[in-house]
C-alpha cells in the first residue's frame, strides 16, 4: 500500500468515525427509550465520546460549536476538563473558549449538573476553578439562582 492510498484510507476511517459521534450526539440524550434502556444507551454513547476524545480530540472540542444536544454538549465538557493533561497553551485556550460559550448556552440546571459533576470527580485544578468562576460571574441573575439552585451553587463556590 503505497504512502497516499494509506493516509486516504486513515482519513476515510477519521471521517466515518467523526459522522458516528456527531449523529450519535445528535440523537442520544441518555434516556429510556422504547427499545432499550438509559443504561445501555449511556454506556454507547460513554465508548463513544471516549474513543473520540482519545483520538481526535480538537475535532471533539470543536463539536461543541456543531449544535448536538445538551446532554452530550454537557459530556463534553466534562471530560474535556477532566482529561486536559498535557495540552498546550494555545489549544487549552481554545477549548476554554468553546468550553464558555457552550456553558452560557446550556440551561442552567444542565450546566450545574456538569460543573457538579467536576467536582464529584475532584477535578479541581486552575482552568477548572477559572471556567466555573467564569460561569458564576456570567450569570445574570446569581442571587436567584442561588436561591434555585442553592446547593449546587453553594457546592461550585466552595469547589471554585
Amino acid at each position: 500500500m503505497t504512502a497516499d492510498r494509506h493516509a486516504a484510507a486513515a482519513a476515510r476511517v477519521a471521517h466515518e468515525d467523526l459522522l458516528i459521534f456527531i449523529n450519535a450526539a445528535f440523537a442520544c440524550t441518555g434516556q429510556r427509550e422504547f427499545y432499550s434502556d438509559g443504561h445501555r444507551q449511556t454506556v454507547a454513547i460513554g465508548f463513544l465520546h471516549e474513543y473520540i476524545r482519545g483520538n481526535y480530540r480538537r475535532l471533539y472540542a470543536r463539536a461543541l460549536a456543531a449544535g448536538i444536544n445538551d446532554y452530550n454538549r454537557a459530556r463534553i465538557i466534562v471530560e474535556l476538563l477532566t482529561h486536559a493533561r498535557g495540552l498546550d497553551p494555545d489549544e487549552r485556550a481554545r477549548e476554554g473558549a468553546l468550553i464558555a460559550a457552550a456553558l452560557a448556552e446550556l440551561p442552567p440546571p444542565r450546566a450545574y449538573r456538569a460543573l457538579r459533576a467536576l467536582k464529584e470527580r475532584r477535578i479541581n485544578n486552575r482552568r477548572t476553578r477559572a471556567i466555573i468562576g467564569e460561569y458564576l460571574a456570567q450569570r445574570r441573575d446569581l442571587a436567584f439562582d442561588a436561591v434555585k439552585y442553592r446547593g449546587k451553587v453553594r457546592a461550585l463556590s466552595r469547589h471554585a
